[in-house]
């Protein structure tokens, strides 16, 4: 196993446990609903950045069982991709929802995705994690797969067009005109992705509870913003 691999792997781990002691906090029967945060955000605008700010807001003198995780794409798919941690975030916990998830499912979703059991498997832990609380979920359509459950602060950050293509010729030292391409290929990606499985309304801003234009606001003002709605909600 690599240092990166490695690296995950022991956030997986950490992750797991501290979904253990959350799930036990909040039992099924409680009547409170922890709170979550979903990061929606245009290419080249701070999401995992946002995220971990965040997570060093929240997590100040907190107890393990009160600790905020971030999870992205590449530990959902370093989850995936692992047999150990299949079992343990799959067969433990979410098998058992496996009926309610698919009702979801139907009832959601524009149309079936092509990978529906890859999606599944992903987007059921997602819901679980959210159920436990004190979980940051950086894209992956996480404000989407989450919608109807309570406890969410749904966050989108934006920023005009070419603003981000600065921020990535900065953060990848491509050329403008390669910054432009890449910017505008992930836009649409995005855009595709999201209008595919979730249909119309996905990105707009009635569907976040906050909207961040990152080229007026820093991530240290998000992340006041954040916290103190999170104070209103509780």
């Amino acid at each position: 196993m690599d240092a990166k691999a490695l690296v995950l792997d022991k956030l997986v781990q950490r992750q797991a446990h501290l979904f253990e002691l959350q799930r036990r906090l909040h039992a099924p029967r409680s009547t409170t609903h922890p709170p979550f945060i979903t990061i929606s955000r245009e290419f080249g605008c701070p999401g995992v950045r946002l995220g971990l700010a965040l997570l060093e807001s929240l997590n100040t003198a907190k107890l393990d069982a009160e600790q905020w995780s971030i999870y992205d794409r590449r530990v959902f798919d370093f989850i995936q991709g692992d047999p150990a941690l299949n079992r343990r975030f799959f067969e433990e916990h979410m098998e058992r929802r496996a009926h309610e998830f698919e009702e979801y499912l139907h009832a959601t979703f524009a149309q079936a995705p092509s990978d529906l059991a890859l999606f599944q498997r992903w987007s059921a832990v997602m819901r679980e994690l959210a159920r436990a609380g004190q979980a940051v979920f950086v894209g992956r359509a996480s404000h989407m797969v989450t919608r109807d459950l309570p406890g969410g602060l749904h966050l989108r950050v934006v920023a005009p067009f070419e603003w981000r293509v600065i921020r990535h010729m900065e953060d990848s030292g491509l050329s403008e005109s390669e910054a432009r391409t890449i910017t505008r290929l992930k836009d649409r990606e995005r855009q595709d992705y999201l209008h595919r499985y979730f249909g119309g309304g996905a990105e707009e801003a009635g569907a976040f509870h906050l909207v961040f234009n990152a080229a007026r606001l820093g991530v240290e003002d998000m992340v006041k913003l954040v916290t103190c709605q999170l104070e209103r909600m509780n």
